[in-house]
């Protein structure tokens, strides 16, 4: 059973986008590393997108 990102706390997923997205980043500075990045920001953007219709009133 997999976890929803609207299951999460807005702090924690804010971590979790940044966390992707710096992984992102050096595994675009590997060699053959760039399409998986790219997916991987990918997700992240999903992701985000998908927290931002989560209505705050927690």
């Amino acid at each position: 059973m997999a976890i929803q990102i609207t299951q999460l706390h807005q702090a924690d997923i804010f971590g979790y986008i940044a966390d992707m997205l710096e992984t992102a980043r050096l595994l675009s500075s590997l060699e053959k590393g760039e399409q998986l990045a790219f997916e991987l920001i990918y997700f992240a953007q999903q992701a985000a997108r998908e927290a931002a219709n989560k209505p705050w009133d927690e």
